[in-house]
């Protein structure tokens, strides 16, 4: 139930996220993806058709193009909740995460992070543990109530937007303190 929640929350916020996407980018990741996929295909399936291929590989692209978009949409949001919130991932939780691993998977956690450093595993890791933490915060600052068949979400001010309601409210600023 939380999960589904903090999800709710999350697709809230991005259906009201409005930014330019770097699309040379996008471009770049779906045709690296686009190549991996031709090599492999002309492994696993040698008998298949260029022209065949060629489709297989274009359907897979823009399929690959959308994911893309939504991921970084994803990233840019949470990055920036967890910038205006001053909410981080300590070395020592990604430590805790590794040596986890490590040590259900029977390895050395210094050889796993380098596995994860190699295959560029840790900045996911990190994202992923960072993408919790905002979850997590959006869930317990938001007001959620479910009425009829209806999800009503109020999510929470940024911290800036506090600090001006305090203003107002009290009629002094910082500087006024001094």
């Amino acid at each position: 139930m939380e999960e589904e929640m903090e999800e709710r929350l999350i697709a809230t916020l991005l259906g009201s996220l409005k930014v330019d996407l770097p699309q040379e980018l996008l471009k770049e990741k779906a045709e690296v993806f686009a190549e991996y996929l031709r090599v492999k295909l002309k492994a696993d399936k040698p008998d298949m058709g260029d022209e065949e291929l060629a489709a297989e590989v274009e359907k897979a692209r823009k399929e690959r193009q959308k994911e893309l978009e939504e991921r970084m949409r994803r990233q840019l949001l949470v990055d920036a909740i967890a910038k205006a919130e001053k909410i981080f991932v300590t070395e020592d939780e990604v430590n805790d995460v590794i040596n986890r691993l490590a040590v259900a998977n029977n390895i050395a956690a210094a050889d796993l992070r380098q596995q994860m450093i190699e295959a560029g595993q840790l900045s996911e890791l990190r994202f992923e543990l960072l993408e919790t933490k905002v979850k997590r915060f959006l869930r317990e600052k938001s007001q959620i109530t479910y009425e009829g068949d209806k999800w009503e979400i109020e999510l929470p001010k940024p911290i800036s937007e506090e600090a001006e309601d305090e203003e107002a409210d009290t009629g002094t600023t910082d500087a006024d303190s001094d």
